[in-house]
């Protein structure tokens, strides 16, 4: 199995359609990793690694997801905990009555959608000094151009509600959008944001320059486009996180050097690392940080970064906007 195989949790692996799991021995790592091992990952397929509009592709992506990206799990749990750091920093005691909201984009399986869960919980039971919940007051919403990731994510995401009875106040809204043609119905009721967030999402917009990776700003014009959409959707003084690939701007070499030994190693092979690489070239020759810092400025933005797993490419980039500045306030 992969380097990071030990990594598999129930939070992201609990799937109705595969040989139920006893919950009573979800708690012991080593039963937990035996079935996951034997009732959720598969071969995997190169074509549906390739291909997200291909069925197969929702189907196998636990199986595939791992051994295309190092980490992966340690990564999910560290954007969990940037988007903890988020609410905690939004929060005021008007936030009960008025309610924050969360939009998740590109939630794929649910597996970074579980962990939003569990945050959002914890964050609602701290703020509310461990007293009893009125109500919830944070709502999730989450977006996924992939009709069976909806369905996939949504029976998963019932079953490990179901088995924590009620300890998880929050049900998930899952709907079936495309954020390049998001339908006027869904944004007329979509009031905005208070913090939106996407994992290995971004880069479906990346552009590519003229030998490779964009080494200006002024080559990101999909990507810039990208961002503007997301600004729209997000309140002022509200946050933007997303997961995805960016190189330091010395390390390139290094980090993709690495990366691509991952891969190699998981897919048994140089070459079909390479044709993985070749086929996901907006991932493999993604911009370093400070370009796409660049480009998150003129879309409105105040960008910092983070690693998610030292020594690869892979970071979270934490956008945010300028706060309302009450009347009177004005410098």
């Amino acid at each position: 199995m992969g380097t990071y195989g030990h990594e598999l949790n129930l939070l992201s692996m609990v799937d109705a359609k595969k040989k139920p799991l006893p919950i009573e021995a979800s708690r012991d790592l080593t039963t937990l990793a035996s079935w996951v091992y034997s009732n959720v990952l598969t071969t995997p397929s190169l074509s549906s690694i390739y291909f997200r509009e291909k069925p197969a592709y929702a189907d196998e992506y636990d199986g595939n997801i791992v051994r295309v990206t190092p980490g992966y799990f340690t990564q999910l749990d560290a954007t969990a905990n940037e988007v903890f750091l988020s609410l905690i920093a939004q929060y005021s005691p008007t936030i009960e009555q008025s309610g924050l909201r969360i939009l998740e984009l590109g939630f794929g399986t649910g597996t970074l959608t579980g962990r939003l869960l569990k945050i959002s919980s914890q964050f609602m039971a701290l703020m509310k000094d461990q007293r009893s919940l009125i109500r919830p007051f944070v709502e999730l919403d989450g977006w996924d151009s992939n009709s069976r990731m909806v369905q996939i994510a949504t029976e998963r995401l019932n079953a490990w509600l179901g088995s924590l009875k009620d300890t998880v106040p929050i049900q998930p809204n899952l709907m079936h959008v495309d954020f390049n043609a998001v339908p006027p119905e869904i944004r007329k009721r979509s009031a905005k944001y208070d913090l939106i967030v996407g994992s290995l999402f971004y880069h479906y917009w990346i552009d590519l320059g003229p030998d490779g990776a964009a080494t200006s700003p002024d080559h990101l014009h999909e990507f810039r486009r990208f961002l503007e959409r997301v600004r729209s959707y997000v309140k002022v003084g509200g946050d933007v996180i997303f997961l995805d690939v960016a190189y330091s701007p010395e390390g390139r070499g290094k980090e993709q050097g690495r990366w691509r030994k991952y891969v190699a190693s998981e897919l048994d092979s140089d070459d079909h690392a390479g044709q993985y690489f070749d086929n996901n070239q907006r991932q493999y020759y993604a911009p370093s940080t400070d370009v796409i810092s660049a480009a998150a400025k003129a879309a409105g933005f105040h960008p910092s970064w983070h690693e998610a797993l030292p020594g690869f490419p892979f970071r979270i980039l934490h956008l945010k906007t300028e706060p309302e500045i009450p009347q009177g306030d004005e410098r």
